[in-house]
């Protein structure tokens, strides 16, 4: 029986890299292996008894996975799975390497990493959550000023463009929805932000808060461009929902606080 040399090169194809880690919590056999994949981690991926031993298979022959005949009385020998040094260094390589933030990598293997970084102990399910908001903040970051900057005739595209970023917003709510049934903290704020005080009513934790006024509102189809003309001349843009916009009524020649936090600007009104 001739076996192919080519393992999947990523957690998205196939689900090489959980059964990598169950066996490197314990040596296992075929079936086992199986049966835990679909006990554990059944509803995030999908794999037949036969897809799961063609890629134990190919483990084995790249030596990354290695087995011994264990006899059994009165009962057929079975052959029990265990990782090599080099199958323990694979899986370990993949644990601690974020995987990126589209929706099915953060699905098949950010769920996945999830599961072993806390049944092995190998990283912090709230440094990982953490990192990966932040992922996902930046990469929303840039296809909200995308949005802003296409024109508004390319239809189909600012469509294309509006879809990835409702996918972003998810991921986010159920980030914070892991945090929760994980019992781990949100994300935190910068611990070197100071907590700042305008008027009597507003508070915000911010670095910089600029007063300006507001010389340009331009709204597009989920996001407000607001620039802000401040009392030196200076102007600052920012980019933020259009509920946001609504809730705090902005307008044109209208007072507004340009709040600079890291490298993201919010904007803030005084409460009526």
């Amino acid at each position: 029986m001739s076996i192919s040399k080519d393992l999947p090169r990523s957690v998205g194809k196939s689900p090489e890299f959980a059964l990598l880690g169950f066996l490197y919590i314990q040596p296992c056999h075929g079936y086992e292996l199986h049966q835990k994949l679909l006990n554990e981690l059944g509803t995030i991926w999908s794999a037949s008894q036969s897809e799961t031993y063609n890629i134990l298979k190919r483990l084995e022959a790249r030596k990354f996975v290695k087995s011994k005949v264990v006899k059994q009385e009165k009962l057929p020998a079975r052959n029990l799975l265990s990782l090599t040094p080099s199958g323990r260094l694979r899986f370990e390589t993949w644990l601690k390497t974020p995987g990126g933030n589209s929706v099915r990598t953060i699905r098949l293997e950010f769920t996945t990493r999830l599961y072993f970084a806390r049944q092995t102990g190998l990283l912090k399910l709230q440094d990982m959550i953490d990192q990966q908001v932040t992922e996902v903040r930046t990469s929303l970051r840039h296809l909200e000023g995308s949005l802003v900057d296409m024109p508004s005739s390319q239809t189909y595209n600012r469509l294309g463009l509006e879809y990835q970023i409702f996918q972003r917003k998810s991921i986010l709510d159920w980030l914070d929805a892991c945090r929760q049934t994980l019992n781990l903290q949100f994300y935190p704020e910068d611990e070197s932000e100071t907590l700042y005080e305008l008027e009597e009513e507003m508070k915000l934790s911010a670095r910089n808060i600029l007063k300006g006024k507001v010389i340009k509102l331009t709204k597009g189809a989920v996001n407000s461009e607001i620039t802000l003309q401040l009392t030196g001349g200076e102007q600052i843009v920012s980019i933020i929902t259009n509920t946001s916009a609504e809730n705090l009524k902005l307008k044109v020649g209208g007072d507004a606080y340009a709040i600079i936090k890291a490298s993201s600007v919010m904007v803030g009104t005084e409460e009526e």
